[in-house]
Parts: structure tokens; sequence; C-alpha cells
């Protein structure tokens, strides 16, 4: 079963893939997924699946000496996930009255 799972990575199911086996899933399923968002972070990074990639991923991704991009594009796609998280935050703190105004953070 987790053969099957390994063998269905691909760029728009691996950062699911690792989240679900990193929560209790599978080690074997992690160790794989990892290393496969680490071999292709440099495709992943430029699509909308680098905003849902965890924290603690993209350190080990951040910290592998396997990562297959440059210290440029690593960089720039860490900002944007933190770019993206930091308006994910304030969005999750502003108070539903001004939600869809144009003084709603997600406006601007």
């Amino acid at each position: 079963c987790e053969d099957m799972i390994v063998s269905a990575l691909c760029q728009e199911s691996c950062v699911s893939i690792l989240s679900w086996a990193a929560d209790g899933g599978s080690q074997y399923v992690a160790h794989r997924a990892q290393s496969f968002l680490e071999s292709e972070f440099s495709q992943i990074a430029s699509t909308h699946c680098l905003f849902d990639i965890s924290l603690d991923s993209l350190i080990r991704c951040a910290q592998s000496q396997f990562i297959q991009a440059t210290e440029v594009e690593l960089l720039e796609a860490v900002i944007r996930w933190g770019e993206h998280e930091l308006l994910r935050r304030m969005e999750e703190r502003e108070p539903n009255v001004v939600a869809d105004t144009s003084h709603s953070i997600s406006r601007r």
C-alpha cells in the first residue's frame, strides 16, 4: 500500500501526501515525499502548492544538502511563502465586519 502511495507522488500530490504521512500516516512515505519535494523543489515552488508546504517541511528543504534549487530560488520561495502565511494569519484575525469591504487586508 505504501509503495502505491509513493508511486503516485507528483508535483501536485507531493505536499498533500507529505502532510498526511507526517501526521502519522507513514514514516516511509513521509521520507519519500520529503525527498521528492527536495528533488522537485524548483518546480513545486513555482506553483500554488508552495503555500501548502508546512513550516517544518520548508525548514527541512532549506537545510537539505540535496535540494534541487539555487540559493536564490530557495530564498525567493521562502519569502513568497512567508508573505502568504502572514496575509493568511492577518485575515484569520480580521473581524468579520470588515472582511468584504475596502478596509479588508485581503483587498490590499
